[in-house]
């Protein structure tokens, strides 16, 4: 479970980063 939750975590990033790319 603590595997499954660190990959929803990094799939956030990813999507926060891919979302501060295209505020910029």
């Amino acid at each position: 479970m603590r595997t499954h939750r660190q990959m929803d975590a990094t799939s956030a990033k990813k999507i926060v980063d891919t979302f501060s790319d295209a505020v910029k």
